[in-house]
């Protein structure tokens, strides 16, 4: 009984291991946080994604604004939409959250890619070194 027990316990522990996540940016009304995700696709090649998770702490439906910035070893792969004010929007329904999955590409901007661990020739090469959400702000 005690192996099954610590058994089950290793098993949720990485569970939560997995799923811990960073809050980014916060208001009264709002939180947004982060995660990295481990996703396979159909062919077998295994990438490393970073997920976001918007939570509506109100009452009420809410549209966040944001900048949504890709750093890639060191260089913005968007910042020329940033740099021209272009924000991202995101629409929450009250006491709601919206996150990013491996199933779930709802918003472009949910699930961004952050490093291949497969060694394929065809594999993505680049390394995200940062993800900005700034400027957020209830619309």
């Amino acid at each position: 009984m005690n192996k099954i027990f610590t058994l089950l316990m290793i098993i949720l522990g990485f569970q939560l291991d997995a799923q811990k996540y960073e809050v980014i940016a916060e208001g009264q009304d709002f939180k947004v946080e982060k995660t990295k995700l481990l996703c396979t696709t159909n062919l077998g090649y295994e990438y490393v994604y970073v997920a976001l998770k918007f939570t509506n702490l109100s009452q009420e439906d809410i549209v966040l604004d944001f900048i949504y910035e890709m750093w890639y070893s060191g260089e913005c792969s968007n910042c020329e939409f940033t740099d021209l004010g272009i924000e991202r929007s995101i629409s929450i329904p009250a006491n709601s959250v919206i996150e990013g999955d491996c199933n779930n590409w709802e918003y472009d901007f949910l699930m961004t890619l952050s490093h291949s661990k497969t060694d394929l020739p065809h594999a993505f090469k680049g390394q995200l070194t940062d993800l900005i959400i700034g400027k957020v702000q209830l619309k």
